[in-house]
Parts: C-alpha cells; sequence; structure tokens
C-alpha cells in the first residue's frame, strides 16, 4: 500500500513543490554528455575536461555544506523559498554558459568557469528545495509520501 499525502496537505502546494525540481533535473542530466561532445566537437581533451569536472564536484561538496549552513541560519518569513528561487534564476545563465558554446567554439576557460557556476547554483537551489520538501508537514509518513 503505498502513502499518499492527507486531506489536510493543500494539492497545489504539492503541485508548486513537485514543479520546481523539474528544470533542476533537467539540467542535471545534459552534464553527463558534454564532456564527451566538447572532447569532439572542439578538440578538448577529454582527460582535462573530467578532471575539472571531478574537481567541480569536490568544490559541490563544500558548496553543499555552505548552502545548507547559511539556508538554516537565514531563512525569511517565506521560509527556503527564496534560496530555492534564486538558485534557480542563477542556474538559467549557467546552463547557457557551460551548454551553449559560442560560435568559435568552447574555450577551457569557458568550460571551467560554466562547471563551477553551475555546481554553485544548481546546489543553491536544490538543497534548500530538498529541506523545503521535509518542512511541507509534521508527519513522516506524509513527508515520505511527497519527497
Amino acid at each position: 500500500m503505498s502513502a499518499a499525502p492527507s486531506t489536510d496537505m493543500k494539492g497545489w502546494r504539492i503541485f508548486l513543490y513537485a514543479i520546481a525540481i523539474w528544470p533542476m533535473t533537467i539540467g542535471q542530466q545534459p552534464l553527463l554528455l558534454v564532456a564527451p561532445y566538447f572532447a569532439f566537437a572542439f578538440g578538448m581533451s577529454l582527460t582535462v575536461l573530467g578532471a575539472w569536472m571531478t574537481v567541480g564536484r569536490i568544490f559541490d561538496v563544500f558548496v553543499d555544506i555552505g548552502v545548507a549552513y547559511f539556508s538554516d541560519k537565514y531563512r525569511t518569513r517565506l521560509g527556503r523559498k527564496p534560496w530555492v528561487i534564486v538558485g534557480l534564476i542563477f542556474f538559467i545563465p549557467s546552463m547557457w554558459l557551460l551548454f551553449v558554446p559560442p560560435a568559435d567554439g568552447m574555450t577551457m576557460n569557458r568550460y571551467i568557469i560554466g562547471i563551477f557556476c553551475f555546481f554553485l547554483s544548481w546546489t543553491s537551489g536544490f538543497i534548500p528545495y530538498l529541506v523545503h520538501g521535509t518542512e511541507l508537514t509534521n508527519s513522516p509518513a506524509k513527508r515520505a509520501a511527497i519527497n
């Protein structure tokens, strides 16, 4: 038997919570494919691209901790929603920077800046988003159903 949110949870709140994950998920998936494409299309070293992606992920570990700390410490009367909104707003140009190379080709510097901006903006929206999901209700069963 699957757990479902009770009738005291407003359907529109769950819908708004669920719809925010779409842009973050859609942006995360191409990250796996961009390095081989850049290596093939622009003659960049796949080893170097992979190394920078690894460095970006290590950077992301520290950003995760920082964002979690600051989103806990500095909440508004709207909770963590401003963190999610700001993260998503910065996520859009970071995706453009990383996934839309200029006409003359992708440079290593643009790729490095794009990776770091991508992880910073994605984490800035995603960590508070996940925590916000746990704050929609006090019931552990309802939290499990929502997430």
